[in-house]
């Protein structure tokens, strides 16, 4: 899974922090990386992929506040069919395991992405879930635009993301 950049000295910066903080492997899924589909009814074949700290993997300790702040970067993916979301989960499924690499940007249309191997994360999980089962108290939720409406399957008529989206409406004020 290759993260673009335009910056290759801060992407080499990222990425030698997160290899002095978890190795070259995250096996304690430290880093969390959710892909999040059906982001858009009008647009089915969109997604969102988020990464940033694993909520499951902080400390909690009683003396610590209960309050903390969670930075993510989240992505949305505007693909025009799945091809290439199924083929890395093929994949995924297949070898149990993926690769996290920075990726230079061209500076020039005509260029091809430059893949940076010596600087990478192995990942041995990623959390893929529907938009619909995100719910208002989710840290997924960052992946909903309050402008789009998610896809829900037929059938389902209390879909937890209802209750996200509405929070989500009431705090940006729309």
């Amino acid at each position: 899974m290759g993260l673009l950049f335009r910056n290759m000295e801060a992407a080499t910066e990222i990425f030698s922090e997160w290899n002095n903080r978890f190795g070259h492997a995250d096996k304690d899924d430290e880093l969390r990386i959710a892909i999040i589909t059906g982001i858009s009814k009008a647009n089915p074949t969109h997604y969102a992929l988020i990464i940033g700290p694993n909520i499951d993997r902080i400390e909690r300790t009683p003396e610590i506040s209960k309050t903390f702040v969670l930075v993510s970067r989240v992505n949305r993916m505007t693909p025009e069919s799945t091809k290439n979301l199924d083929a890395f989960l093929k994949e995924f499924d297949k070898y149990g395991a993926y690769y996290l690499m920075p990726v230079k940007l061209p500076d020039k249309p005509d260029e091809v992405p430059h893949l940076e191997s010596k600087h990478h994360l192995l990942k041995g999980h990623i959390h893929i879930r529907p938009a619909w089962q995100i719910g208002e108290h989710d840290f997924d939720m960052v992946a909903l635009d309050v402008d789009e409406v998610p896809v829900i399957p037929d059938g389902i008529t209390d879909a937890p993301v209802l209750k996200a989206m509405a929070r989500k409406r009431e705090r940006s004020g729309k």
